[in-house]
């Protein structure tokens, strides 16, 4: 492992112990490559980590252009965050005052819920997780706050959309802000039947900012985070570090009322994956239950093989729609799962699909061979497009 990785895993956590410290006191010593580590956090969404480790154990030894160059960056993250838990905590209120039910995950939540910190984890965006049923309402709030759909549907387009699909993502161009509007976890493909009505039941208060609102209970944010570190092949290391700090924040679970409620969930190979992630990369403990599990799946232990070796590869880190639908397809456990999984991934109709080709209600089903269709010529002559 190149030095300039192993620092940036050693700093890429809030909490550290002596002999962490004394570690990236060492590797700070050597002939680094700075600006290789800056670019390389800067990609991986932990910037403000390293700034906040660099700064507190040994700022003497980092290149005073460097150690600048993260202070900018930090205080920019710093403000970007505050400007969008602001927007946050607007659009709570609105969905509040229309008695939308609306529940703020990833972003601002993760900051302060598992970092403790707004200031310690990168984020560009704000996610809210509505039932379905409210999905009209909720637009309409959108809209009157001056955001606009990203993709322009018609309404018939829309009602199918929210069947087939999980998310709408809306954006405020004056403000340069954007929203995704879920109204399920992951893609219906994923099988992962953690609904919002059933997040609703469980909610957990947080004060944000000063004001309180209702968020995601913590054993079910472990389950999510893990399932969206899957879903897009666990590209990055804030992913992980997600998973790691949710880790450090909560030392009491209890790990066999996990393990039965990943089965229930289908994402029992899913959570073991970011688990193992965690504890190899950024070495968060684990019980010997969960080694137990862990290593009685060899297919996590190939994937999180995989994973650590693309991991720092920068652009070439990306896998294409291809590549992610076989790395997904593998997280599956059982072969009734991988074929709902490939039914799944098939046959919904999304955004694209809609805008291929307008059609009028009553030829609505037509969608169905016309998506088959529009793979076979992306995929069959050009296997790296975007799906």
């Amino acid at each position: 492992m190149r030095p300039e990785i192993e620092l940036l895993l050693c700093c890429s956590r809030t909490q550290l112990s002596s002999e962490q410290m004394g570690r990236i006191r060492r590797l700070a010593q050597q002939n680094l490559d700075w600006n290789d580590l800056t670019n390389t956090a800067q990609w991986h969404h932990v910037t403000p980590l390293l700034y906040w480790q660099l700064k507190a154990i040994c700022p003497e030894l980092v290149p005073s252009e460097i150690l600048d160059k993260l202070a900018t960056n930090f205080q920019i993250n710093v403000r970007r965050n505050l400007f969008l838990t602001a927007q946050l905590i607007v659009l709570l209120k609105a969905f509040s005052a229309h008695q939308v039910v609306a529940i703020p995950f990833k972003g601002s939540v993760l900051s302060t819920k598992i970092y403790q910190n707004i200031a310690l984890r990168q984020f560009y965006d704000i996610d809210l997780l509505i039932c379905d049923r409210d999905f009209c309402l909720a637009k309409k709030i959108l809209l009157s706050q001056g955001y606009q759909p990203l993709n322009q549907l018609s309404d018939r387009q829309e009602k199918l959309r929210i069947k087939t699909n999980y998310e709408s993502e809306f954006i405020h161009q004056k403000l340069a802000i954007s929203v995704d509007l879920h109204w399920q976890i992951a893609p219906p493909y994923f099988a992962f039947p953690l609904h919002p009505q059933d997040i609703l039941e469980q909610c957990e208060p947080l004060d944000l900012a000063g004001t309180k609102f209702m968020t995601i209970a913590s054993d079910d944010l472990l389950f999510v985070l893990c399932v969206n570190g899957s879903k897009d092949g666990w590209l990055g290391l804030q992913r992980i570090c997600d998973v790691a700090e949710f880790l450090q924040s909560h030392p009491q679970l209890d790990w066999e009322k996990l393990l039965v409620r990943a089965e229930q969930l289908h994402c029992q190979r899913m959570l073991l994956l970011g688990l193992k992630l965690a504890c190899e990369l950024l070495d968060s403990p684990l019980p010997d239950r969960i080694w137990r599990k862990i290593e009685q799946d060899p297919t996590v232990g190939k994937l999180s093989e995989q994973t650590y070796h693309r991991l720092f590869k920068g652009m070439d880190a990306y896998l294409n729609r291809l590549q992610l639908a076989h790395f997904s397809l593998r997280l599956q456990q059982g072969w009734l799962a991988k074929i709902r999984y490939c039914l799944g991934l098939i046959f919904p109709i999304n955004e694209r699909d809609l805008e291929f080709v307008r059609l009028p209600q009553f030829f609505f089903p037509l969608y169905y061979p016309l998506r088959l269709l529009r793979l076979v010529l992306k995929y069959g002559l050009y296997g790296q497009k975007e799906r």
